[in-house]
């Protein structure tokens, strides 16, 4: 199970995130909002690439 993300470079909106102090760790499960382009689609893509072990097509670079 995925409880954190420690570092994530240009995917998206996620130029060179990096956490802040004080986030909980994620549990089984979790409840994403925020403001349009916040990045909350952007993660929901990290996973797919997480689970399908490869880029998702919307990030690939030409």
């Amino acid at each position: 199970m995925i409880t954190q993300i420690d570092k994530l470079k240009k995917f998206g909106i996620f130029k060179d995130y990096t956490p802040v102090t004080g986030l909980k760790e994620f549990n089984r499960f979790n409840l994403f909002y925020g403001h349009n382009g916040s990045g909350k689609s952007t993660l929901a893509k990290l996973y797919y690439s997480i689970g399908d072990k490869k880029v998702h097509s919307h990030f690939i670079a030409s």
